[in-house]
């Protein structure tokens, strides 16, 4: 044996192990490393999965559940009570009438409202300014409204009883309003609504006995929107908003209502001069060079032009399921 080698034969063995120890140390970092990013993963999974657990709601007990029930009887209760009130309002449900009818209804329901539109001497009530139609002479037609096609021709069959309902509550609306003396009647429109959202389809069994049963469908109302453009005295336009919220026939909701006063602005008061607004010397009259200066303006002979969307309010009848399911509770 060389005797070097025998020398130095233990710092041989020595350094020997300690390269295998290093690099079994470096082989174990190596693959530790390797699975870092999944262990990392798996451990932050689960401690999602323990924080869920720790801030769950518990599921309801048998009280509550109970309860719940209970609170939900109460509710169905109310609605059904307020649906039957807002039946008993309406007197313009569907009824079934002929063609002939309604077109005989909607002439004579014209007429009478024009004739109620005009002088009357008696009272001493002025005449309602009616606009005139394109291509007729007088606003005697202004009362058909969009019915003016049926005038001559009586609808389909299966149409008059939705067109009666839909003439007489135009023309509660509009006795209401003649009623408060109006001064002039610009629009009278019946708007269309979009179809109703279509019924979801019903959800198909899961096979499992403690399946959850559907909700009741809401209650739909049925509106139909009239949009009634006119001018009136300020006190006439209150007791005429007065009258359709109080109105017992049927059952009306303002949905949208625009007031325009005829004068911007209020007339000077006793020993004060008019207000500069044309950039003249102080104390010139502002009116317009075409109106005489000594107009008078009397404070609260004013006038309002008003556009007004209202919405006449309906429930349709209960199906025989919805009525079956309303008895068994």
């Amino acid at each position: 044996m060389n005797p070097v080698l025998k020398e130095y034969k233990g710092f041989i063995a020595a350094v020997s192990v300690a390269l295998v120890g290093v690099g079994g140390c470096a082989a174990f970092s190596w693959f530790a490393y390797q699975n870092r990013e999944k262990a990392m993963q798996s451990f932050k999974s689960k401690s999602d999965e323990i924080n869920r657990y720790r801030s769950a709601v518990p599921p309801p007990t048998k009280a509550h559940t109970e309860q719940l029930q209970k609170q939900f009887d109460e509710v169905e209760k109310t609605v059904q009570a307020l649906r039957s009130a807002v039946v008993a309002n309406d007197n313009f449900s569907l009824q079934p009438i002929s063609p002939q009818d309604f077109q005989k209804a909607l002439n004579e329901k014209a007429q009478a409202l024009f004739k109620k539109a005009k002088k009357d001497e008696k009272s001493g009530k002025d005449s309602v300014t009616l606009p005139v139609t394109e291509g007729e002479t007088s606003a005697e037609s202004f009362f058909y409204l969009s019915f003016k096609e049926f005038k001559t021709k009586p609808p389909a069959p299966e149409q008059a009883p939705i067109l009666n309902r839909q003439l007489l509550l135009t023309e509660l609306i509009l006795n209401l309003l003649l009623d408060n003396s109006p001064l002039s009647i610009r629009k009278v429109k019946l708007l269309d609504h979009e179809p109703l959202p279509a019924t979801p389809p019903p959800a198909k069994p899961s096979g499992n006995k403690k399946d959850v049963k559907p909700v009741p469908k809401a209650l739909t109302l049925n509106a139909q929107t009239f949009e009634v453009h006119f001018s009136v005295r300020p006190e006439n336009l209150r007791e005429y908003l007065n009258a359709l919220s109080s109105e017992k026939q049927a059952f009306f909701v303002v949905r949208n209502l625009k007031v325009v006063n005829s004068k911007e602005k209020e007339p000077p008061r006793k020993g004060e001069a008019p207000s500069n607004l044309n950039g003249g010397a102080p104390g010139q009259s502002n009116l317009p060079p075409t109106v005489d200066a000594s107009t008078k303006y009397i404070l609260g002979d004013e006038y309002v032009d008003v556009e007004l969307t209202l919405e006449s309010l309906t429930v349709p009848p209960l199906t025989d399921t919805a009525k079956k399911d309303a008895q068994k509770r």
